[in-house]
């Protein structure tokens, strides 16, 4: 109860002072001041991004990497004079057989062609909306 009296007894005297003084009007250039202000805040440079590895040496790592392949695949054994490639073996891996219980679906080829068209479609949109975009913004 105590704080409601002080509480209404501050707010008549703040009603008092609010009427005594005159509200001044705003500054003939005030809004020209804010627009430049807005105008400065527009015209600070935004971060551009930059990927941390460059094109350039994706294009040095893809190189170097297919060099590493090749140079193994036919690099000579200084033992046996073959090829590396002849020594290589892959293990056989077993499955079980699971698609022995499914059904066979007959698809037809214009299903197949027409899925085919979708998907293609579907990617290319994704890449136009994406430069439209990185054009945009």
């Amino acid at each position: 109860m105590k704080d409601d009296t002080i509480e209404a007894e501050l707010d008549k005297l703040m009603g008092k002072i609010l009427k005594d003084e005159a509200l001044d009007p705003p500054s003939l250039d005030f809004t020209a001041g804010v627009m430049a202000c807005i105008q400065a805040v527009k015209d600070n440079p935004t971060t551009v991004y930059e990927p941390l590895i460059s094109k350039k040496a994706w294009g040095i790592l893809s190189v170097g990497l297919l060099l590493v392949f090749v140079y193994l695949l036919f690099k000579e054994d200084s033992s046996t004079g073959s090829m590396w490639l002849n020594n290589f073996e892959i293990p056989q891996l077993k499955l079980p057989n699971v698609f022995v219980s499914l059904p066979i679906i007959a698809i037809s080829d214009t299903l197949v062609y027409g899925i085919l068209a979708f998907t293609i479609c579907v990617y290319v949109q994704i890449f136009v909306l994406k430069k439209y975009l990185d054009r945009r913004f």
